[in-house]
């Protein structure tokens, strides 16, 4: 066998040996709402204002849409998003 093939092999064997237990989660669900929600938070702030901006140039269907339909959709998919990771840690939190 080649080199890859018995690297590739080794690194197999180590992530089916890899076993996730609940402080893992804990931690990763942490990580997700204290790094990584707030950069994609400020990115579809970002983003819906730059809908919001350009709405002011649209008229009919398309100032709806991007004046408020989109801004207020991807708001309250972060928001959910966003709730759902903190009260999934606080409550797995309390059980641990």
């Amino acid at each position: 066998m080649s080199q890859w093939t018995n690297f590739r092999d080794a690194i197999e064997g180590e992530i089916e040996n890899v076993k996730l237990d609940e402080l893992a989660k804990q931690e990763l669900t942490k990580n997700l709402v204290d790094n990584v929600m707030p950069a994609v938070d400020a990115w579809v702030d970002k983003l819906a204002g730059g809908l919001t901006e350009e709405a002011k140039g649209e008229s009919g269907w398309c100032k709806i849409r991007d004046g408020i339909v989109l801004p207020y959709v991807l708001k309250a998919i972060m928001y959910i998003g966003k709730q759902a990771l903190e009260r999934t840690l606080a409550n797995t939190v309390k059980e641990a």
